[in-house]
């Protein structure tokens, strides 16, 4: 293990943000391993509406589609970089009718969705992240996608329930702890993770998890390192 990689402190530190391995579940998807080797999960799924905010790459996103559409989710996506995501959904299910990508307007319509096949809006606009109304429904979870964190766009992430990071920058950290109301000891290792790493933080625990993709995994949806 490399000087550079996070190494989770254990749950209960005094004066700490709790920070221990995801829960695993059969409703949880699969984000990846932590230290110990044990499967981590994010309950991306819920009966109420969600929202769920990566701040990373695309391809991060294009990882986490994926594997929800290997729970049976519908994809909606709203992109002005159509490019990052056609052919995605009809890669994973052979199937034309589980994923479709709008490259206009300000407002995401419902789809039919429940515990078997719940919904995915998923928001790709850029470091501008335009406001777009998505449905405030059961089983209809939102995750916003922005490649970097800054203080005009920090609002559009601000009322998620689940952050997910890839490796931050110093004023990025300073952001997400101004803003998000993220604890500053949960943060500030999202500098030193590895390129292969995503955090995975609420209001009050975090964890810090590797995402070990599969090589079709890597080959098809543009991951690297």
């Amino acid at each position: 293990m490399s000087d550079t990689t996070v190494m989770p402190r254990q749950a209960g530190d005094p004066g700490s943000v709790a920070v221990q391995p995801l829960p695993a579940g059969p409703a949880g998807l699969v984000l990846g391993r932590v230290q110990d080797g044990s499967i981590a999960t994010v309950p991306l799924f819920r009966p109420e509406s969600s929202r769920v905010a990566l701040v990373g790459k695309w391809a991060l996103g294009r990882l986490l589609v994926f594997r929800a559409l290997a729970m049976g989710a519908r994809i909606v996506v709203r992109t002005d970089a159509p490019a990052h995501w056609q052919g995605l959904g009809e890669w994973a299910t052979g199937r034309s009718d589980r994923m479709w990508v709008m490259t206009e307007g300000n407002a995401v319509p419902p789809v039919p969705a429940d515990a078997t096949q719940p919904a995915l809006i998923v928001l790709d606009l850029g470091v501008g992240a335009l406001a777009v109304t998505t449905p405030d429904q059961p089983w209809h979870t939102r995750l916003t996608i922005l490649p970097e964190l800054t203080a005009s766009n920090a609002r559009a992430v601000a009322d998620a329930e689940l952050h997910l990071f890839a490796r931050l920058t110093a004023e990025e950290v300073a952001v997400a702890v101004a803003n998000l109301r993220l604890p500053v000891r949960a943060v500030e290792p999202l500098t030193v993770l590895n390129p292969d790493m995503v955090g995975a933080l609420r209001a009050d625990s975090a964890s810090y998890v590797w995402l070990t993709p599969t090589a079709a995994e890597r080959q098809h949806l543009g991951l690297t390192g």
